[in-house]
């Protein structure tokens, strides 16, 4: 476990991710930098979570705790032109697993409107678009990273990250919204009505 909180830190120093307190997305860390072991656990967890997903999502939210299994959920059109919130999630934190490779991933999704999936797309447009380089350095040992990604116009893949934001803030909702939805899918639940409530007023309070 130390070691784990070590090279967390390490990660932090070196890219920047030191930003508990900044209150928008930052420029996601280069993971093409890394070498040994931290090389190999973000390649192989974001594989492992990631597989049978699209590579061209229409959003996608994951989650990377420090100590609990990584998780993700993605927007995906089906070949009907419907859409799907689908739910990925390891069974066991991948980087204390003994065998990685035979890690179960809990599979789950439900069908939504397009005009529901069309307003996931346009938050995360919105925060997207706001994405700077932190304004505060903040020394944590342990907490979640997430990643939010979308397409742009020109379909390429935009990535933001925050570091456990805090409750109440604009990215704090952000996190609220993306595990309110994960909710939904574990439940099989179609009543999105607090959750469209919860991105409009988050939208209203990234225009200013």
């Amino acid at each position: 476990m130390k070691q784990r909180i070590f090279l967390i830190a390490i990660i932090m120093i070196i890219t920047g991710d030191l930003f508990g307190q900044n209150d928008h997305l930052v420029p996601v860390r280069n993971f093409e930098s890394f070498t040994g072991v931290l090389k190999e656990y973000y390649e192989g967890v974001f594989q492992k979570i990631n597989t049978g997903l699209s590579s061209k999502p229409l959003a996608r939210y994951t989650s990377m705790p420090s100590f609990e299994p990584e998780y993700v959920l993605s927007i995906e059109k089906t070949p009907t032109e419907n859409y799907l919130l689908i739910y990925h999630a390891c069974y066991e934190n991948y980087w204390y697993a003994e065998d990685k490779k035979d890690i179960e991933i809990i599979k789950k999704s439900i069908l939504i409107e397009n005009e529901f999936a069309s307003k996931i797309k346009e938050l995360f447009d919105a925060v997207i678009a706001k994405i700077k380089q932190p304004e505060e350095l903040i020394l944590e040992e342990d907490g979640i990273t997430y990643y939010f990604s979308t397409l742009n116009s020109e379909g390429k893949m935009i990535m933001g990250e925050t570091w456990s934001p805090e409750p109440g803030t604009k990215m704090g909702k952000l996190v609220t919204i993306c595990e309110s939805l994960i909710k939904k899918v574990e439940q099989e639940d179609k009543d999105f009505n607090n959750i469209e409530n919860m991105i409009r007023d988050l939208k209203q309070k990234l225009e200013y």
